[in-house]
């Protein structure tokens, strides 16, 4: 099976994944605003100049930064290597007891109010209260320590309920 670092090689597959990334960016609206390589690269890790020359298409993609670019906005980096093609938007489900907290305590203060105190784009958490997407780990850390709640993760093999 072939790695999502064979695959970047392909050229194409490379403007494909960099269109979702962008598409991602601009769907949270955060593409094009002051500061946003900057904020990137705090989230994740790496130089705003490396996040800035990889988003102008002046340094190519990598597996890692494919990887980097997955967690920050908020999807689940499960299934990479086995994907035959990278879709950056949502795919899975919040779980519910996170949507139950999430919907308590911004019906005690405001979304904005929870993002900023978690940490976690806006954006991301009005797609958790509707259901929408399946925050990563580090945004489950985030919500765990922030709620002092425990989630626990289980993964079954596919087709078994």
């Amino acid at each position: 099976m072939e790695t999502l670092a064979e695959r970047l090689k392909n050229e194409q597959y490379q403007k494909d994944v960099m269109q979702e990334i962008v598409n991602a960016l601009r769907a949270s609206g955060e593409w094009g605003r002051h500061g946003l390589f900057a904020k990137i690269g705090q989230s994740t890790g790496r130089s705003p100049a490396n996040i800035g020359q990889v988003l102008t298409g002046k340094a190519p993609l990598t597996e890692n930064f494919v990887v980097a670019m997955r967690e920050y906005l908020g999807i689940s980096v499960a299934e990479l290597q086995g994907e035959t093609s990278i879709h950056l938007r949502p795919s899975g489900k919040t779980p519910d007891r996170a949507i139950e907290l999430l919907r308590e305590t911004v019906a005690k203060s405001s979304q904005s109010a929870v993002a900023r105190d978690t940490g976690i784009r806006l954006y991301s958490i009005q797609q958790y209260l509707k259901g929408i997407g399946e925050p990563s780990q580090a945004t489950l850390q985030r919500l765990a320590d922030y709620f002092n709640e425990t989630f626990i993760i289980e993964i079954k093999p596919r087709g078994k309920g």
